[in-house]
């Protein structure tokens, strides 16, 4: 199989968290800006280092196939996961911190009892590739 790429599916609801967040920071701090100078400075430079780390942890986010791992790429960070050692593919809705930017997300279940969290556009297409791959039954 040639290397497929799965683009991470992104809810709107955490982007309107997300910038809403960085954004609001900012302009909490010009609105500021008269009455406390130094108040103002840290509030620009919290909203202006949140939108950075931001950009560098979530951008560009993506799975790939690449036999004999999947990659899952969100920004900087990079994991490389065995696809002989996937026990299990199941969807869920777990919202522990991830590199899926959605809810709607897939836990892979590793032998080794550790799990990695992924939300790809294409969930079902992902789930038959990957399960097709390791030698599993596909769970929904």
């Amino acid at each position: 199989m040639e290397s497929k790429v799965y683009p991470a599916r992104v809810d709107w609801w955490l982007w309107l968290i997300l910038i809403g967040s960085t954004v609001g920071l900012i302009l909490w701090g010009v609105f500021m800006w008269q009455s406390n100078l130094s108040g103002a400075l840290i509030l620009i430079g919290v909203g202006v280092f949140d939108s950075i780390l931001f950009g560098v942890l979530m951008f560009p986010c993506y799975y790939a196939i690449e036999e004999p791992n999947i990659l899952i790429r969100s920004g900087v960070l990079r994991f490389r996961v065995p696809i002989d050692g996937i026990e299990s593919l199941a969807c869920t809705m777990n919202p522990l911190s991830a590199p899926a930017p959605s809810l709607k997300r897939i836990e892979i279940r590793m032998k080794n009892g550790k799990f990695y969290l992924v939300s790809p556009t294409d969930r079902e297409g992902f789930i038959r590739d990957v399960s097709r791959l390791a030698g599993i039954a596909a769970k929904d």
